[in-house]
Parts: C-alpha cells; structure tokens; sequence
C-alpha cells in the first residue's frame, strides 16, 4: 500500500544536467557543521548518504516514496528541520540542486509528516520534523559536495522564471 512518485524521478532525469540558471539576490555559503536558517527555519543535518530508495522513517498504509530506479542513486541528506518563522515552508516554492566542481544534481526537499508515516513537501509553522534533501544521480557519479538552496523570503512562488530572493549554498558533510 505506496505510492511510488515516479513523477518526481522522470523530472528529475529529464531536468538533470539542463544547466538552467537561477540567481539570487543574496548568497550566503555555509560550512557543513554549522545549522541552516532559511527566514526562520533551522536545518540540522544527521547524515548524508548513498541509497537506492528514499523512504519515510516509518512506512504505514499509503506512503509515497522513491523507487529504485536501474542505472541511478539517490544522495540523501537527511536530519531536523524547526519552523520558527510564522509562515509554512511549501516545498513546491524552493528550488534545490547540488554540486560537484561542473557536475550538477537537481533535488528536492520533503518532511516526514507527524507519524512519519510519509514524504510530505509542507512544514507548517511551529512545526519540527525530519527534512529529506533528496538528489538524483547517475550510479557512477560522485556524490556532490554541495547542497543550494534558492527560497524567496516569504516561502511564496517566484514571481521571475530561475530568480529568487535568497540563496544558500551549504558545504555537505562526508558521505557514509
């Protein structure tokens, strides 16, 4: 009782590679022991590492996850994410890739739900829960040393095609 989001896959692998170009109007670099503030939610990383699925911790009844998928690896950074700030972070409103010198991984950003029991792309206000930073990438590739992050101010949709309010670029940890 799942529900595969192959969607995500198939764009993630028609996307990976594109090189579009998305600009910010501030940038900020942070190193990997340090915590992620995007206007008021906090990141915490755990782990990051190499599988060949993406599931929620607790899997029960309907749950969407990523399959595997022949020929590719999910990089997953995974740890806490708290939202202090007094608006929900839609995930469908950031944009996430990460890097390795010229090599380029699109991504997403999901959240356990309360139970986690499932991926969802929302973390309401007041809320804390496990984040999932999710890359795809070919099997043979290695993994990005990098993670971006590009988020308007307000977690609203950009208003410009690839240009956003704020950027982060924040140096991940070494991959088990």
């Amino acid at each position: 009782m799942k529900k595969v989001m192959g969607l995500f896959l198939f764009l993630l692998i028609a996307l990976g590679g594109c090189g579009a170009e998305i600009t910010a109007d501030q940038e900020a670099d942070i190193g990997p022991d340090v915590k992620m503030d995007m206007n008021g939610v906090t990141f915490s990383i755990d782990k990051a590492e190499k599988r060949k699925e993406v599931k929620p911790e607790k899997p029960n009844g309907y749950y969407n996850y990523y399959e595997e998928k022949k020929g590719y690896t999910y990089f997953v950074v995974t740890g806490k994410a708290e939202n202090k700030s007094a608006k929900n972070l839609d995930t469908d409103h950031i944009t996430v890739r990460g890097f390795l010198d010229s090599a380029e991984y699109e991504g997403r950003l999901l959240f356990s739900n309360t139970e986690e029991s499932d991926l969802v792309k929302e973390l309401g206000k007041g809320e804390t829960q496990t984040f999932y930073f999710i890359l795809l990438a070919k099997d043979k590739q290695a993994a990005p040393d990098t993670l971006e992050v590009f988020y308007n101010g307000n977690f609203e949709k950009t208003e410009k095609k690839n240009h956003y309010e704020e950027s982060i670029r924040w140096t991940l940890p070494q991959w088990e």
